[in-house]
C-alpha cells in the first residue's frame, strides 16, 4: 500500500521549511488565494492510484507543486522535501551521488555535476518549465533506489 501525501502534510512541509529557513507562512495554511481547489484536485489527482511507481509519484509532487507554485513562498524547498518525504514513507531514497541523466536527446538537468548542482538546477530548469514531467519522471526514476516489493 502507497502512503500518500495530503495537503496537511504539504502544508506542515511548507510552514517547517519556513520556520527553519526563513519566509513568512500566511495562516491557515499559506496556499496563494484563489488555487485552494486547483491545489486539492492536483493532490487528488497525483494520489488516485493510476501510477504505481514511486519515483513517478514523487517527481509528480515535485514538479506539479513548482508548476503551480501551491504556496506564497518556499514553493522548491517544499517540493524537494515532499518528494524526498514521500519517497522514505515508502522505503525510497535518492542515491547519494546524483547523477545528469539523457532524456529524448536532453541533458536533465542540462548542467550540474555535484549532487548540490544537480538539485538546484533540476529545481530551475522544473520551475521554468525547460523540462517536462515525463524527462523529470525519467530522472527521478534513475536517481531512486526503490524498495524491492512493497515497503
Amino acid at each position: 500500500m502507497i502512503d500518500y501525501l495530503t495537503q496537511n502534510d504539504l502544508v506542515h512541509i511548507n510552514e517547517r521549511t519556513l520556520k527553519a529557513h526563513g519566509g513568512v507562512f500566511n495562516p491557515p495554511h499559506n496556499i496563494r488565494e484563489g488555487t485552494e481547489e486547483k491545489v486539492a484536485g492536483t493532490i487528488e489527482a497525483i494520489n488516485s492510484g493510476l501510477d504505481k511507481n514511486l519515483a513517478n509519484i514523487a517527481a509528480r509532487y515535485f514538479y506539479e507543486m513548482l508548476e503551480q507554485d501551491f504556496f506564497m513562498n518556499a514553493n522548491e524547498r517544499t517540493a524537494l522535501l515532499a518528494a524526498r518525504l514521500f519517497l522514505f514513507l515508502n522505503g525510497g531514497k535518492f542515491h547519494r551521488k546524483l547523477k545528469a541523466i539523457e532524456f529524448q536527446g536532453q541533458r536533465v538537468p542540462a548542467s550540474g555535476s555535484s549532487t548540490v548542482d544537480i538539485w538546484i538546477q533540476l529545481v530551475l530548469e522544473a520551475k521554468s518549465k525547460e523540462i517536462s514531467l515525463p524527462a523529470c519522471q525519467e530522472w527521478f526514476r534513475r536517481n531512486v533506489t526503490l524498495p524491492p516489493t512493497g515497503k
